[in-house]
């Protein structure tokens, strides 16, 4: 575990990227268990995805700032 700071931010950063993947994954398993049913729902799942990859790629981008 860091000490100063800037460890510490980089950490919470790093598990705000974690918990993204972790959305996409199951947003991904809860599409697949849809199929070709309820495609409004299919629909909010890519959504959901992309959402996700939008932020991660903004919290990435801040990190990297770090």
């Amino acid at each position: 575990m860091s000490g100063n700071a800037r460890g510490k931010l980089k950490e919470e950063m790093e598990g705000i990227h974690r918990n993204l993947e972790w959305v996409r994954v199951h947003a991904a398993k809860g599409k697949d268990l849809l199929g070709d049913t309820h495609p409004e729902i299919a629909a909010l799942f890519d959504s959901l995805i992309a959402e996700m990859e939008t932020l991660d790629t903004l919290t990435m981008h801040v990190y990297a700032t770090l």
